[in-house]
């Protein structure tokens, strides 16, 4: 178990404990286990090719300038508007569901980075999921576990990303995030939201440009 008091900055190993004291309040949090723990290095190169993915969520609630899936591939973290994806507000949604991405190509992944819904002070992030890839849709590689994850925060500017890079590069054209655990109700409903996705990735041919047609 590790002891931080306020303002003192503490780094945990996987599924230790941390007891933060702030004033007379104590707070016990244990830290999330995340999976891979050493990770490839991302060249400088690399660009957020999660961008105008085609998304299909197997859970969504919509509503116009907050939540829609598309939201999540925008290349633009959410604030006042667009939010980000939620899951449905009115039918509980399956388990083990999933939202996946259909790149706009094959790229070369190094990483994942998940942001929390800024608007909700990170509220509805999942505290556990899976994250797969595959170049061909039938053969996939699970590259980041995760459990544990509490992304709430105390105002919607504390929102923090949460990075996941992988194992090693990976070429890939399809992105599924699996969603194990919720962290949040809402009507009685389990409740899951993700405000962006972002992937850094490169082209196959490194330093070949794009064909603009």
């Amino acid at each position: 178990e590790t002891t931080a008091e306020a303002g003192d900055e503490t780094t945990a190993e996987a599924g230790d404990e941390t007891t933060v004291a702030t004033g007379d309040e104590t707070t016990v949090r244990s830290e999330p286990v995340i999976e891979p723990t050493e990770t490839v290095a991302v060249p400088d190169y690399a660009v957020n090719v999660a961008v105008g993915a085609s998304v299909y969520a197997a859970s969504e609630y919509i509503e116009d300038g907050l939540f829609n899936p598309t939201y999540l591939v925008d290349g633009v973290r959410g604030g006042d508007s667009k939010w980000g994806w939620s899951s449905s507000v009115e039918m509980a949604p399956p388990s083990d569901f999933s939202i996946m991405l259909v790149l706009s190509d094959v790229y070369k992944l190094y990483g994942i980075t998940l942001v929390p819904v800024k608007m909700c002070a990170g509220e509805g992030f999942p505290s556990a999921y899976e994250v797969a890839v595959s170049a061909d849709g039938l053969n996939w590689t699970t590259v980041v576990t995760a459990s544990g994850v509490d992304a709430k925060a105390e105002t919607p500017d504390e929102v923090q990303p949460l990075v996941h890079g992988f194992a090693e590069a990976i070429d890939a054209l399809y992105v599924n995030i699996t969603i194990k655990e919720f962290s949040d109700t809402q009507n009685g409903i389990e409740v899951a939201r993700i405000g962006d996705i972002e992937l850094a990735g490169t082209f196959l041919n490194v330093g070949s440009d794009p064909v603009v047609i």
